[in-house]
């Protein structure tokens, strides 16, 4: 009876815990850094810990003093989720003054405290069950909505859907991460040797970040503050978009890329995804994640160095290039769709200010696509089209935040900055395209070309 009070106690606040970590759960599983065992394996350990701290400190300094400091932490860590809630809905501003930070937190532990120390046991029994309960079922709910709410799905843009659909000629449609209208220069040049025709016009991309452009560019609707929510589906304000749900009907359509679960898809003829950057270590990614939250968003340089790395990012560009070569539509035709990170940050090499880096990742970019027109005119001859597009322009918002790029000329530097993004074509029915203003209807253009 005795150790009972500090194991509930303590498996509230484990709960809490994962709470906090809600985002790193899903977001595990739906990058494809680690697979859904290890997932589990690296969240049980926590709860090891936990009930492990619980016995070891009801022996040392009794079960109650182990419940009342557990209690205070389980009311800490709720105020930390409500926390981190209202600023992922934007009803908190990201960068709040030191000073309020400070009153809040100051706030929060009196409130805790005065709790601890007023509240009976039999209501703190109950408070604890509830946390336990509510934590299962808060971050068990995306999975049982994502399966029976239907209503809200999104599904790809109509061509995809239609068999009829898809181009008469061979088609690349290559989405460079993170590429500006003011970066197009180098690679339109590097298309345009030998006298090639190359069209081009800045659109508004389909979205900010990657994890919500890229469903908006599939589905042509706008997919603002998605999240992942399950291991293939995002969930944002417009609904949910399930990748693993999604059927691709234009025959022959090959897919090599990154970030997004395209392999759940079904329909496809040939497809590859790989990882992106990404923690090595699961248990490391939960801390590092877990210390953010704790210090309401400050970043850190250890945790950083983790994932931000040339090396990776390296290793996932020559993976998507591979993937695209070895595609069965250099055979038998049809669409191939790469999405890949360039001129994403970093660079490959280690010490440059984000303009540099930025600088000779469009190097990279520009000898890509050229390598991929070349074999398009070598297999395909004058019967192709080449589709250039991004999935949003260079963020130094977000990259000069980061301890790598973190210098004053950072975010003062607008070399590469733009509100918009190129859309590139090369090939039959390219002055078509141009008609676009944004990338929402990019594939209903593209999958239509006769």
């Amino acid at each position: 009876m005795m150790r009972r009070p500090s194991v509930s106690a303590l498996l509230a606040l484990a709960g809490v815990v994962y709470l906090l970590n809600y985002d790193w759960i899903y977001s595990s599983l739906f990058f494809d850094v680690r697979s859904p065992w290890r997932v589990a394996a690296d969240l049980a350990v926590p709860l090891l810990l936990v009930l492990g701290v619980s016995l070891l400190g009801a022996a040392m300094f009794g079960a109650r003093r182990v419940a009342k400091a557990s209690d205070l932490l389980v009311i800490v860590g709720l105020a930390l989720v409500g926390y981190s809630m209202l600023k992922a809905y934007g009803a908190i501003g990201g960068h709040l003054p030191a000073w309020l930070k400070v009153v809040g937190a100051t706030a929060v532990l009196a409130s805790a405290f005065a709790a601890v120390k007023r509240l009976p046991d039999a209501s703190w029994e109950r408070l604890r069950l509830a946390v336990v309960v509510g934590s299962v079922l808060f971050i068990a709910s995306p999975l049982v909505f994502a399966r029976f709410d239907s209503a809200k799905s999104l599904s790809l843009s109509p061509a995809f859907h239609d068999p009829q659909a898809g181009p008469r000629v061979a088609t690349v449609v290559l989405i460079l991460d993170e590429w500006s209208e003011s970066a197009a220069a180098p690679i339109v040049q590097a298309l345009g040797a030998g006298g090639r025709t190359v069209q081009v016009k800045g659109v508004l991309s389909s979205g900010q970040h990657t994890i919500s452009s890229i469903p908006g560019l599939l589905t042509g609707r706008a997919f603002d503050h998605a999240r992942a929510c399950t291991a293939s589906a995002l969930c944002a304000d417009a609904g949910l978009f399930d990748f693993a749900r999604q059927e691709v009907s234009v025959p022959n359509f090959n897919v090599s890329g990154s970030y997004h679960p395209y392999c759940t898809m079904k329909g496809l003829a040939y497809c590859r995804q790989f990882g992106v950057l990404g923690f090595d270590n699961g248990l490391v990614a939960f801390g590092c994640n877990f210390a953010t939250l704790l210090s309401l968003g400050h970043q850190y340089a250890f945790c950083e160095s983790q994932w931000l790395t040339a090396g990776k990012i390296a290793a996932s560009r020559q993976q998507v290039r591979e993937a695209a070569f070895d595609a069965p539509f250099w055979k038998t035709g049809g669409v191939l769709y790469i999405h890949v990170l360039l001129p994403h940050p970093p660079g490959v090499t280690e010490g440059q200010s984000l303009d540099q880096d930025y600088a000779d990742n469009l190097v990279l970019a520009s000898g890509f696509a050229r390598e991929l027109l070349t074999r398009l005119e070598s297999r395909f001859g004058d019967d192709f089209l080449f589709v250039l597009s991004s999935d949003h322009p260079l963020r130094p918002a977000v990259w000069c935040a980061t301890h790598k790029y973190r210098q004053a000329a950072c975010e003062a530097s607008r070399r590469f900055t733009s509100d918009k993004v190129p859309l590139v074509a090369v090939g039959r029915e390219a002055a078509s395209l141009m008609a676009l203003d944004d990338n929402f209807g990019l594939f209903e253009r593209v999958l239509r070309v006769h």
